[in-house]
């Protein structure tokens, strides 16, 4: 219900202190579910005017680019606003933290920039503990794995998935299948081959 979602973000807006993380996210909120609600121009007033505002700080504007696309909102709707971002953020030099990486490899990835997305996914990955679940979020490690898979490099894919799989029982027919698909493109394994 995007009026109720609406009614949450302004809110949010309103309580959160002037210039902070949880306000920018509002407003990232409260400019999604107008879009979603058919309102794209207002919408997309909405997050550039605050966009404007943030150009000096890079981190803010990854997380306000997060919350607009975990809304479910689609790439074609936000293309432009994704774009500018994009650009900016991959020109500006600054102390970019694991969760900098992190978001801007979720940012690539959204925007179906997969090469992107693999470099900056890398570098937030802790490396020390790689796929281990304790120290990686598993949905960072869910979409790296599949980025992997998108770039048919199968192997690395199975073994994430393969770590998951260990805490999270519903992995499994998604290893087995990218297992199958492995398989096929290696001709041999003897394992059976999916059309």
């Amino acid at each position: 219900d995007y009026e109720t979602s609406l009614k949450f973000a302004l809110k949010a807006k309103k309580l959160s202190v002037a210039g902070s993380l949880t306000m920018y996210r509002a407003i990232a909120c409260e400019s999604a579910n107008y879009m979603l609600a058919g309102k794209q121009k207002k919408g997309s007033r909405i997050i550039r005017k605050e966009m404007e505002s943030i150009f000096g700080k890079p981190s803010f504007l990854l997380e306000m680019m997060k919350a607009l696309i975990s809304s479910g909102i689609s790439y074609e709707n936000v293309k432009d606003v994704i774009e500018e971002v994009e650009s900016y953020i991959y020109e500006t030099q600054w102390e970019k933290t694991r969760r900098d990486s992190a978001l801007m490899g979720e940012l690539s990835f959204f925007a179906g920039n997969y090469g992107k997305a693999l470099y900056y996914l890398e570098r937030a990955r802790d490396k020390g503990n790689k796929n281990r679940i304790e120290t990686n979020d598993p949905g960072f490690l869910l979409k790296l794995s599949y980025v992997y898979y998108s770039r048919e490099d199968y192997s690395e894919s199975l073994e994430i998935l393969f770590s998951l799989g260990k805490s999270f029982s519903g992995i499994r027919p998604v290893q087995d299948a990218v297992q199958s698909v492995y398989s096929y493109k290696q001709k041999g394994t003897g394992e059976a081959i999916i059309e």
